[in-house]
């Protein structure tokens, strides 16, 4: 509310009940006096990040003791106050991988403009990382609050035109270390087909192509299937909706980032013409 902040756990799905307080109240006061307007976690150190109407960007520990304070930097031309929105990126800091994040960032917003900061260099821009290829972005509208979403960030484009219908590509459930119930599912499939995946990783390549690779099988592939352990792997027949668990084991180290696109051979004998979909960037997150 500004100035106290409480964790609670939402009531299941389909009741009424309260939620559970599963962090009591506790006071989380601003050095400028000014409200608290929003407030994350950073799980890899167990502590919040909050920004108030003042323009300041506060460090917490958890039980609200204040570790630092500065005002916000001006990066990207942000309002010196009020702020509005900040988000731990629960991509970083990663393992380091070709592309990761090396050092633990933020998000934080004004309400018009959303700048990418690095904890640990006075809140000066991060470095880009696929999911934030710049420092600097707009909202669409003006907004008040701000989180960050543990799952898949499509990219690239399926074949050309003259192979509409192609095939479209998205990411269900959490990319996080563990992620049980993360999957990936596969739309616009042919009885008949031969459904394959393609997938690359930011290991000892940065996992994609930009541009494609084009013409492969008539089509632009956008994942680095030829870097270890880079690979195809074939689902079967195709159909229409295919729906392909794809569960992240609690070893997967933060910041590792898994590219997927999927490929449809119309002929179902490797003789094509081949379809393809748009392609998927996850990049796995703490729990």
């Amino acid at each position: 509310d500004g100035t106290f902040t409480v964790g609670l756990g939402p009531s299941p799905v389909g009741s009424c009940a309260p939620p559970t307080i599963l962090i009591p109240p506790f006071l989380t006061v601003s050095p400028s006096g000014a409200p608290i307007t929003d407030i994350t976690w950073d799980p890899t150190t167990g502590t919040f990040w909050a920004c108030d109407a003042g323009g300041l960007i506060i460090h917490f520990t958890a039980a609200g003791g204040l570790i630092s304070f500065g005002p916000a930097p001006p990066t990207c031309g942000l309002s010196t106050f009020p702020l509005q929105g900040i988000a731990f990126d629960l991509g970083s800091p990663g393992t380091p991988f070709i592309g990761t994040q090396p050092t633990s960032a933020l998000y934080v917003t004004d309400g018009f403009i959303v700048a990418y900061v690095d904890t640990t260099a006075a809140l000066a821009p991060a470095g880009p990382v696929f999911y934030t290829p710049t420092p600097c972005g707009l909202t669409p509208s003006p907004i008040n609050g701000l989180a960050y979403k543990t799952g898949g960030v499509e990219y690239g484009q399926p074949g050309p035109p003259w192979l509409l219908p192609n095939l479209r590509a998205e990411s269900f459930g959490q990319a996080s270390s563990p992620g049980p119930t993360h999957s990936v599912t596969v739309t616009g499939g042919t009885v008949g087909s031969t459904m394959w995946l393609a997938y690359g990783f930011n290991v000892t390549s940065p996992g994609y192509f930009c541009p494609p690779v084009f013409p492969f099988f008539g089509v632009p592939l956008w994942v680095d299937i030829f870097a270890f352990p880079g690979g195809t792997l074939s689902l079967g027949p195709a159909a229409p909706f295919m729906a392909i668990p794809a569960p992240i084991p609690g070893a997967t180290p933060t910041g590792l980032q898994v590219y997927l696109q999927f490929f449809e051979d119309t002929s179902g004998s490797g003789l094509g013409p081949w379809k393809s979909s748009n392609a998927l960037s996850v990049t796995i997150g703490p729990p």
